[in-house]
């Protein structure tokens, strides 16, 4: 994608170019009526993929089909239809490789950039880290590279919070080339025999990257995969039309909304056990938000602590095919999946040494060539994450969102300074928002926040 020389001042400057950030510019593009200068920032240089769909391998698929992964809210089709002219052998509810979708947002930026040049706008790709952000009403962006841009609206789309490495790990194996704190890296997964047995912490959507990538390799060795409760993402599948209302008394009640949520599981029109899972839990989604902003901040903290793997689980879908590999090896006995907790993992005589004690009391002690991180991204989100945001935090600019997840913002993404003040030029999107919303972290929810806030900006500027 091509990169041109940055100019030093915006319109609009964009921190993050994954894909909440693409999605903004697509839309800022799109929406416009004049010429509109956009700055999009990233400090890796990843515009339109950031690292979910960074992945060159075409064993990672998308956990939607396609016809719901539209990056346009106004044209549900739009990415169905931009693959099958790519591949016109492919359905419209296939499950795309993840490089293709990344492949199919950088088209869609390039062409939200050509029509920005045509009514004498742009979109500038700066590769820069984005140090701190001072004065206002337009506001100076201090880059790692050196100098500064300004634009009067400014919104932080950093993406999900990197995974936490295990808190009993000492730091000498964290160091070392036996652990991988992602599956992604290069690294991460290579120079293993293919007899030897790897730990895999975690056992959510990034799990089944990382075992995918293993045995598409000719791994043969033990996987052994630990995580809280062993619970792997069910399969996605046939979805039946629900509508899912909580009782009146119930809102704002954590154990009201569980089992309201298992009852309608129940209901024969959901489908058979299974797909009455899938068609409710996706019926929830759909009002997900307004239900947890109901929820009582310690009611919030209760479904974080108890039951976010089992949410996971059911609402973070595998594509079917991936999901009958994972069964497969499974079967096979190559694939064992513990449920019980951490409680020891060190370097020791060039081996990763791992307890762990299981969820019936026991304990089990494993010796591993490599440890594998799959965890997924973490929940919160500090100064110790980047420069920017230590730097917001100290000049009180930005707080952290509920139970330290995200920003704390409110309206369309207006992020809230120390005193919980809004503020009129600086905004966040995607993931940053999760404390608030909760969902905010797939395609379907942050277009949507994207289509918005573009309308937002454009009619303030």
């Amino acid at each position: 994608m091509p990169q041109e020389p940055p100019s030093r001042v915006y319109d609009v400057a964009i921190v993050g170019a994954g894909a909440s950030g693409t999605l903004l510019a697509i839309q800022l593009m799109r929406q416009a009526r004049s010429g509109l200068r956009v700055a999009l920032l990233d400090r890796a240089g990843a515009f339109a993929r950031g690292v979910a769909f960074g992945t060159m391998d075409a064993e990672h698929l998308l956990n939607l089909p396609a016809d719901r992964m539209s990056a346009l809210p106004e044209e549900p089709d739009h990415f169905a239809s931009w693959l099958g002219r790519l591949a016109p052998a492919s359905a419209s509810l296939a499950f795309a490789p993840r490089r293709r979708y990344g492949r199919y947002l950088g088209a869609t930026l390039e062409e939200a950039r050509r029509a920005g040049r045509r009514l004498g706008g742009k979109v500038d790709l700066v590769e820069a880290e984005v140090t701190s952000l001072e004065g206002g009403p337009r506001t100076q962006l201090a880059l790692s590279v050196g100098g500064r841009l300004s634009a009067p609206a400014v919104v932080l789309a950093l993406g999900a919070p990197p995974p936490e490495d295990p808190k009993v790990a000492d730091r000498e194996l964290i160091a070392s080339a036996l652990y991988a704190r992602t599956p992604w890296s290069r690294e991460a997964l290579s120079g293993l025999t293919v007899e030897a047995p790897v730990l895999l912490l975690g056992s959510g959507l990034t799990l089944l990257d990382a075992v995918l990538t293993l045995t598409s390799s000719g791994h043969r060795g033990p996987l052994w995969v630990l995580s809280r409760h062993g619970l792997l993402p069910l399969a996605e599948g046939p979805l039946h039309p629900l509508e899912f209302a909580l009782p009146l008394s119930a809102r704002g009640r954590l154990s009201a909304l569980a089992r309201a949520i298992r009852q309608a599981a129940k209901d024969p029109r959901a489908g058979a056990p299974e797909e009455g899972w899938r068609s409710v839990v996706e019926a929830v989604r759909s009002s997900a938000q307004g239900l947890w902003q109901e929820l009582p901040l310690e009611e919030r903290r209760r479904f974080v602590r108890h039951l976010l793997p089992f949410w996971e689980a059911h609402a973070e879908r595998a594509p079917p095919s991936v999901a009958r590999r994972i069964e497969a090896l499974r079967a096979a006995g190559q694939l064992r999946v513990v449920a019980g907790r951490l409680v020891h993992l060190a370097l020791d005589r060039g081996e990763a040494l791992a307890r762990w004690r299981t969820r019936g009391g026991g304990e089990a002690l494993g010796r591993f060539a490599r440890v594998v991180n799959c965890s997924g991204p973490g929940l919160s989100l500090g100064p110790r994450d980047s420069p920017l945001l230590a730097s917001l935090f100290a000049s009180r600019r930005a707080r952290p969102g509920p139970l330290g997840m995200g920003l704390d913002t409110e309206g369309l993404g207006a992020v809230r300074d120390a005193l919980g003040h809004p503020s009129e030029h600086l905004f966040a999107i995607g993931p940053l928002r999760r404390g608030e919303l909760w969902e905010s972290t797939s395609i379907p929810e942050i277009r949507t926040q994207a289509a918005l806030l573009a309308r937002h900006l454009l009619r303030e500027l």
